[in-house]
């Protein structure tokens, strides 16, 4: 029997079941808090290694400026796009 097969118990008349069991909404906050963590400390190293001119900053800027592009993305991709016209 799978998720949403189970009988309602104890839930009120408004409420209704989501596609995803708990445990999976759960685990897809956690990316989403993940992702924006990520996204904010690479932008920080970006601030700090802009500001700073060493050769071992311009590579720590450069690796830091793909970390965020590529947090950007996967940041997009753990939302549902929105089909409404």
């Amino acid at each position: 029997m799978t998720y949403l097969q189970q009988p309602a118990q104890n839930l009120p008349a408004n409420c209704t079941r989501t596609a995803q069991p708990p445990a999976k909404q759960s685990s897809m906050q956690s990316d989403r808090s993940l992702a924006k963590t990520g996204m904010a400390v690479s932008l920080g190293a970006l601030v700090v290694t802009g500001l700073m001119r060493t050769p071992q900053a311009r590579a720590l800027h450069f690796i830091a400026g793909t970390a965020l592009v590529g947090l950007c993305i996967w940041h997009t991709t753990l939302y549902k796009p929105n089909n409404k016209k």
